[in-house]
């Protein structure tokens, strides 16, 4: 298991979460935090999108974050040490490669 934390812009970080979720790459997708800063004169809201998610699909939940972000500044996963066995086997179940390709015969449709 990995946590993703992605910073996206506040505005997209609704649409990038259900897309994450619909395409079963993830069990859960907490926006965590909004984020205001200044870059090149002007002000900008993102939020920190926290991912979990199973190591073999960062690739593609990083592909996901890139289809409706431009310029994504930060994708980074990090290593869970210790977790609750049960949750491990939720996630699992809920990221699947049958419901992973269940999702996509069903965006193709």
């Amino acid at each position: 298991m990995i946590l993703v934390l992605a910073r996206v812009p506040a505005d997209l970080s609704e649409t990038v979460s259900k897309e994450i979720v619909k395409r079963k790459l993830a069990l859960s997708v907490s926006v965590v935090s909004s984020l205001t800063f200044e870059q090149n004169g002007k002000v900008h809201n993102d939020c920190i999108l926290m991912i979990k998610t199973r190591k073999e699909l960062f690739e593609r939940v990083s592909k996901v974050i890139k289809e409706y972000v431009n310029n994504v500044s930060e994708v980074l996963a990090l290593k869970v040490v210790e977790a609750d066995i049960d949750y491990l086997h939720l996630l699992e179940s809920a990221t699947s490669l049958k419901k992973i390709r269940q999702a996509e015969n069903e965006r193709r449709a």
